[in-house]
């Protein structure tokens, strides 16, 4: 059994079927359901059966959120994007220990989820909050106003939020 597999884990009454992603931790099985959620399953009286070895080719350090490191370095004659996250599925990671999506952002994540940025501006990243969008509210919108406003006023000649 690999990551890439094709699997159906049986656990109590609960069956999950879907490709089975790399993990974190021995204790944990991390499986893609067919409809794009992962789950994470204790593999403690787990019965896993492999159902398509290879069936998809999964890059275990990429998706494992510990993919090669990045520098960014910053070029004068570039110009300077501020990059701001308030959370939501964009900023969105998977924990391979437990399959749930946590929002967490920085400006190297941007650059290795679209690397053809790199060499076009300098990249700078900052959160604002973690939050679904539902959850956006006035005060949030406060916060994202002031933090545009500093941006630009500590030379960002963009701002992306």
């Amino acid at each position: 059994m690999q990551p890439g597999d094709r699997v159906r884990v049986d656990r109590g009454d609960v069956t999950n079927e879907g490709v089975l992603l790399p993990s974190t931790t021995r204790d944990h099985l991390v499986v893609k359901l067919d409809g794009g959620y992962n789950v994470g399953i204790d593999r403690t009286e787990a019965d896993v059966e492999v159902l398509e070895s290879g069936a998809r080719d999964v890059d275990e350090g990429a998706d494992a959120g510990g993919g090669e490191a990045s520098e960014i370095t910053f070029d004068s004659d570039l110009p300077t994007i501020s990059l701001i996250s308030t959370g939501g599925t964009i900023a969105s990671t998977v924990d391979y220990r437990t399959g749930a999506v946590t929002a967490q952002f920085d400006a190297e994540d941007v650059l290795r989820a679209v690397p053809d940025l790199a060499g076009r501006a300098n990249y700078r990243g900052r959160v604002v909050a973690n939050i679904l969008s539902g959850n956006m509210d006035p005060s949030i919108w406060r916060e994202l106003a002031t933090a545009v406003r500093e941006e630009i006023e500590s030379g960002a000649d963009g701002v992306v939020v």
